[in-house]
């Protein structure tokens, strides 16, 4: 199907975790999976890269 979701293990976390900030972070695997023609699952602000 060519489409991609990028998630973020939490199990064991205490603390809680600015989910925004997260996505920001993992915005290089975004650009990787684009790169070699894969289309994320859903469109957000932070993965519509071109």
């Amino acid at each position: 199907c060519k489409k991609y979701l990028v998630t973020l293990y939490r199990a064991g976390r205490l603390l809680a975790r600015d989910m925004d900030v997260s996505a920001v972070s993992l915005v290089h695997l975004d650009m990787i999976m684009q790169d070699k023609g894969y289309e994320p699952m859903v469109a957000c602000a932070w993965n519509v890269l071109g």
